[in-house]
């Protein structure tokens, strides 16, 4: 029911009863009574990752003949479709079919030089250089910190999570403090890198992708309690 008083206040330029209008649907969505029964709160958080891998069957060695000699090839084309990607769609986000062939007609080019600062992108090569340093012992504690030394603001779940962090309040309350996003999709959109870090090793990419949601998302963000 606000939604349409917002955009209304968008068009008129009312900026301030703007912002007293979205503190108030955030308030809402806070707020919003539950749905008994409804399966959105009756996940079970997965068991503790030291007893999944205790269990875990791991590849011998050479189990996979012919599979590494093609993975560094495979690597690099996933990089590039992503890179590509977020370059390339940045500048129609947010514009559906007929509005793209309104302002650009048929597209066979970059519509603008490529830019890959953006949040398809980013938070992958921040969590790169946290692995270069810490392997597979990296942690949702230094890869938000390393969020604050490198990216200076974001949106939705990741914005807030990155204010908390300011804050002081580290993963997990990073990600589910006064955070009403923190269901959406962007740990699910950062989790491509997951798997390229743990190829053939899925329970490893699902543990390192779970490290990273954390900084930002919970509940059906990343599978965490708030």
């Amino acid at each position: 029911a606000l939604l349409p008083e917002g955009m209304r206040l968008v068009k008129e330029d009312r900026r301030g009863e703007l912002r007293a209008l979205t503190a108030e649907l955030l308030a809402a969505l806070r707020n919003a009574p539950k749905i008994p029964g409804h399966p959105y709160w009756n996940f079970e958080h997965p068991a503790e990752w030291a007893d999944v891998f205790a269990a875990m069957d791991r590849p011998e060695e050479g189990a996979l003949p012919g599979a590494l000699e093609r993975l560094e090839e495979k690597t690099l084309h996933g990089w590039l479709g992503q890179l590509a990607g977020g370059a390339f769609g940045t500048a129609i986000e947010g514009y559906h079919t007929s509005r793209i062939a309104e302002v650009y007609g048929v597209i066979d080019s970059y519509i603008t030089t490529p830019e890959t600062v953006n949040d398809d992108v980013v938070y992958e090569l921040v969590l790169l250089d946290v692995f270069e340093r810490q392997g597979r012992g990296l942690t949702s504690r230094e890869l938000g910190l390393e969020w604050l030394r490198q990216i200076p603001f974001g949106w939705s779940a990741e914005g807030v999570a990155l204010r908390n962090l300011g804050l002081g309040i580290l993963p997990p309350g990073s990600g589910s403090f006064r955070n009403p996003y923190f269901d959406w999709i962007g740990a699910q959109m950062r989790g491509m890198i997951s798997g390229m870090l743990a190829p053939g090793l899925p329970l490893e990419a699902t543990r390192q992708a779970d490290v990273d949601s954390t900084v930002s998302s919970a509940r059906d963000g990343s599978h965490r309690p708030m």
